[in-house]
């Protein structure tokens, strides 16, 4: 290109440059592939980094996520107040008291009845259990001996080890004893923080995103500028979906469940909802103590019906709710699902379980992104001959 020459408009797969920039030399798509490996690497380092000063300082960085879950949650009414005319900071508190607000009224409405229902939690335990022996025993009638003996071989080696397990358990919480002020200590702080980093978070949003992409290179800047809005679609679009669709839930659960008739219908349906945060463990709660409590304190009919009304709500959820709220923003197999929760869990406990998810989605953004850079490198197109 001549000196001085303007540059020739490219092609939506092609590199795009500021206004005035001179083109660099070389094959455009290797610009591509060098800001695509860069991305991936950077994206992987971070992801690296975070799990490593979580091993050191493991209370700030689960501050950090949760802030930063909410601040997903929040930028949207935060932007919007900011367009209607409201500066920064009075948009970020007014939206932040807006969310504390719908926590609060939820609380105050749901907290009468869940506080009744988990009164009544020993008593429903104490029937479900006299039920399951009820059931027992009329089964011993049709059972084969066989079958008969080694069901209670295996019951009665569980319940000594659990029995053993007590007797552990009391030791390990002599042991610890000393840790739980701290640990109340470390729950008291994030509580404090929370709100505190939210703020930050929200107030600085935009302009934390764009000082990032000032620390890129001139020329690999459009490139990430791509890339951030892909994993900006990924983690908001799960969080505020994955949000969404457990407050939908709840309410799906506790209406049919108190339609049957189960006992504790809304307590389950908050655990079957919020457990939805950890895909499929919600799923397990909702079946599982729905059909429970429904034959300790109905009938057998009740459990097959909480298990129908389970069965209507997933087939809603897969065909109408998740997609249209959900999308394909991540779309992970149920195998990674699996496998991420696993090592998640293995690696970071209970905080694991809940960030697994987003993680893999922010890999797979990574992956795609070093994918795209080995198929334009020139190694990788370079013909034979």
């Amino acid at each position: 290109m001549p000196e001085g020459a303007s540059p020739s408009p490219t092609s939506n797969r092609g590199p795009s440059f500021p206004e005035g920039s001179p083109l660099p030399p070389g094959d455009p798509s290797q610009l591509l592939s060098r800001a695509d490996l860069a991305f991936a690497v950077t994206l992987l380092v971070g992801l690296l980094l975070t799990l490593v000063i979580y091993a050191f300082f493991p209370t700030i960085i689960a501050v950090f996520l949760i802030s930063s879950v909410v601040t997903y949650a929040l930028v949207p009414l935060a932007d919007l107040l900011e367009r209607q005319g409201l500066n920064r900071t009075a948009g970020v508190a007014l939206a932040g008291l807006a969310g504390i607000g719908a926590v609060t009224v939820i609380v105050l409405l749901m907290a009468p009845t869940v506080s009744e229902q988990v009164q009544q939690l020993p008593g429903a335990i104490s029937r479900m259990g006299d039920r399951v022996l009820e059931l027992w025993e009329s089964l011993t009638t049709a059972l084969p001996p066989v079958v008969i003996q080694t069901t209670e071989r295996i019951v009665g080696g569980v319940w000594q080890e659990l029995s053993g397990f007590q007797g552990v358990g009391g030791g390990l919480l002599a042991r610890y004893a000393g840790t739980a002020a701290s640990g109340v200590t470390a729950v008291a702080t994030s509580l404090i923080l929370v709100p505190v980093f939210t703020f930050l978070m929200l107030r600085g949003y935009h302009q934390f995103i764009g000082g990032m992409l000032e620390l890129v290179p001139y020329r690999w800047r459009p490139r990430f500028k791509q890339r951030t809005g892909e994993v900006d679609v990924v983690l908001s679009g799960f969080i505020r979906g994955q949000l969404t669709i457990c407050a939908i839930l709840v309410v799906l659960y506790a209406v049919a469940f108190s339609i049957i008739g189960v006992p504790l219908a809304i307590l389950i349906a908050i655990l079957g909802g919020v457990g939805e945060l950890i895909p499929y463990l919600g799923n397990v709660l909702a079946l599982t103590l729905g059909m429970l409590l429904a034959f300790a304190g109905g009938s057998a009919m009740d459990a097959v019906w909480v298990a129908v009304a389970y069965l209507v709500i997933q087939g809603i959820q897969s065909a109408v709710i998740s997609p249209y709220i959900m999308g394909r923003r991540v779309s992970l197999s149920p195998v990674t699902i699996i496998v991420a929760l696993a090592i998640g869990g293995q690696i970071l406990g209970f905080m694991g379980l809940l960030f697994a998810v987003p993680a893999a989605a922010l890999l797979k953004v990574g992956a795609r992104s070093a994918l795209s850079s080995w198929r334009l490198s020139g190694f990788y197109r370079k013909t034979p001959g």
